[in-house]
């Protein structure tokens, strides 16, 4: 064969596959190899050649063994074992898996013991990355932000300006504070400030330091005037600009000209806020004092006209946000607020079907400790969604209990406003309810599943509507005897009160005990409340600020089934169970229940604190 011919003969089994090794000797078709095709009949060649298809796959898949380590992660179908990975890759696929938005426990655990392993050869890029990843799907480990606290100080000279944000922010969100590093931050922030330039980092900067209490005066300045500078050289969001000023008002830090300037530059986008958003900027300025009322009617306005595309979790955490409000803005502008709470009302009744328990839960609570008005007839229908979830509550029997209480709170504050034959048939609905969920909450205090809150909690909406029997005494008395030392006095002057309310005998045994332990708080300072009073005793605040869409939460609900039987709230406005005793008449409930419960009534709610709108979220404090 000529030189020409052996130059145009391809490479070998570039075209044939190699044969088995079985095979001895090769065979004709080998010997006689085709020319390589030309480019005009290239592609008709991978096309109809199965075999020249298979080489140009495997072609196309091969690649240096060295670019394979280093390959970006994009797909978690393809993660190595985290005990595998290195410093770099256990960054990246954290990174990946908080995006996709896995969740799973034990694959965090793992993660953060690998992360632990590491700690010492983990370099900026790779902090900053695995600590916002697990800020994002809301997982703290302490002990690893402790642990990494020393590595930061050492190498915080290397970190990008996003990098130092993004792991203060995760310190933020994990609530964990260290003052040595602290103390560092605030150093180099003060020597780096210029590096902060764009939107997301000044927010996410401004905002993790005030949820730590990393307050400056001189700081806070000079962050302000760098914020208005970037002003003009980039677009400020209407996120970011609620994110910067709620963080301002949340150290009472008021710099006028930022203010007068965000007002400005919010109109821009105002249109595209979420409701969240909008009752941020609301709250800040009514907080630090900073008259803006053109603001507050547009983004009442802009929140209205969105509630009717939310999610029934979304529908209780915009209630809250806006409940918070009330705490901070002057009584004229009172009533402009109450449309937001009118609609979320509306809004949630019509879309009840789809509310998990979770969501009845917070949403009713907002009303119930603000003491919003609500419908006799929205409150039955609620009700009625509540009987249809009974299965689903008796899984998860802290949420029944704050479902019960807080309809007891909203049975209170109707009847307080006027007696009539629906408010009636609310009480009897409210009855039923309690003693038809007698024996879940009963079995829970037996198996100690509930804290003395609690149990404090179920005989005060018991008491509210004067639906009470033995067993609900005997009950508290067995977990009042198993777990004395866990009651607080003046709660138990609370579970006093209330069964004297319902005729029980000052001088029984437990109502003995009750006064014993009565006895221990004679010294408190008068005018104070026990914990168990206060609707936001145990909750956490809805902390959304500086989140990015991607990071946030979306927990669209599913479709109940409700095709049960959902007569039992009808049932109970006919009749009360046997049971129960008698409904208690308007005179009654307007008599001395109610004073009682007057005087007991909800504590104005101080500022700062918090209420569980949206669960699983994590309240910052500076003690971590």
């Amino acid at each position: 064969m000529s030189g020409r011919a052996s130059r145009n003969t391809p490479p070998l089994g570039s075209i044939f596959p190699a044969q088995p090794a079985s095979s001895a000797h090769p065979t004709s078709s080998q010997k006689l190899r085709p020319a390589p095709p030309s480019k005009a009949s290239k592609m008709s060649t991978v096309l109809f050649n199965p075999q020249a298809t298979a080489w140009h796959q495997r072609q196309a898949m091969w690649r240096p063994l060295a670019k394979q380590a280093t390959q970006k992660a994009t797909d978690l179908t393809s993660m190595p074992p985290p005990s595998n990975m290195d410093a770099d890759q256990l960054g990246q696929w954290a990174n990946v898996a908080a995006r996709e938005g896995v969740h799973n426990e034990v694959f965090w655990n793992i993660m953060t013991t690998r992360a632990k392993q590491l700690t010492s050869s983990m370099e900026s890029t790779e902090i900053a990355l695995f600590l916002n990843a697990i800020a994002r799907v809301r997982r703290t480990d302490k002990e690893l932000f402790q642990m990494l606290a020393p590595v930061i100080r050492k190498k915080m000279i290397y970190f990008s300006s996003i990098y130092l944000a993004m792991v203060l922010a995760a310190y933020a969100k994990a609530g964990v504070y260290d003052v040595s590093l602290m103390s560092a931050y605030v150093r180099e922030i003060q020597a780096r400030l210029q590096e902060f330039q764009t939107p997301v980092e000044l927010s996410m900067l401004i905002n993790a330091l005030a949820k730590l209490h990393v307050y400056d005066k001189d700081l806070f300045d000079r962050l302000a005037a760098q914020v208005l500078f970037r002003m003009k050289e980039e677009s400020f969001h209407i996120r970011e600009l609620s994110v910067i000023a709620g963080a301002f008002a949340r150290v009472n830090h008021l710099h006028p000209a930022l203010f007068d300037a965000i007002a400005e530059r919010a109109r821009i986008t105002i249109a595209e806020a979420y409701p969240l958003e909008l009752a941020r900027m609301i709250h800040a300025y009514a907080k630090v004092g900073r008259n803006a009322p053109d603001l507050f009617e547009v983004c009442i306005h802009y929140a209205a006209e969105k509630l009717l595309f939310m999610s029934p979790s979304e529908l209780a955490t915009t209630a809250f946000a806006f409940g918070q409000i009330r705490e901070v803005i002057s009584e004229e502008q009172l009533p402009i607020l109450q449309l937001i709470f009118d609609k979320v009302r509306q809004s949630s009744v019509t879309s009840i079907a789809l509310f998990h328990p979770k969501d009845i839960s917070s949403f009713l609570m907002t009303y119930a400790r603000w003491r919003l008005p609500f419908e006799h007839g929205e409150l039955i229908t609620v009700i009625d969604r509540v009987f249809a979830l009974k299965g689903r509550f008796q899984q998860c029997v802290p949420d029944l209990v704050s479902v019960l209480w807080s309809i007891s709170l909203l049975v209170r504050h109707t009847w307080e406003e006027g007696d009539s034959s629906s408010g009636a048939s609310v009480v009897r609905a409210c009855q039923y309810l309690l003693v038809s969920n007698l024996d879940v909450l009963t079995a829970a205090m037996a198996k100690n599943q509930l804290n003395m809150t609690a149990i404090v909690r179920i005989v005060d909406s018991f008491a509210a509507v004067r639906s009470c029997n033995r067993e609900l005494l005997d009950a508290v008395h067995g977990s009042f005897v198993r777990r004395y030392e866990e009651l607080d006095p003046f709660a138990a002057s609370l579970l006093f009160d209330n069964f004297t309310l319902l005729g029980y005998n000052p001088e029984e045994d437990f109502m003995l005990l009750l006064s014993d332990k009565m006895a221990e708080g004679k010294d408190r300072e008068p005018g104070t409340r026990p914990a168990a009073l206060d609707p936001t005793y145990g909750q956490d605040e809805e902390e959304d600020n500086g989140r990015t869409n991607d990071d946030r939460e979306d927990d669209e609900p599913g479709q109940d089934d409700t095709s049960g039987n959902n007569d039992a709230a009808s049932t109970a406005a006919a009749a009360p169970p046997s049971p129960s005793p008698q409904p208690p008449q308007p005179a009654q409930l307007n008599g001395q229940m109610l004073r009682t419960a007057g005087e007991r009534g909800l504590r104005e709610p101080e500022d700062g604190t918090v209420g569980s709108a949206r669960v699983g979220r994590v309240t910052v404090h500076s003690n971590g």
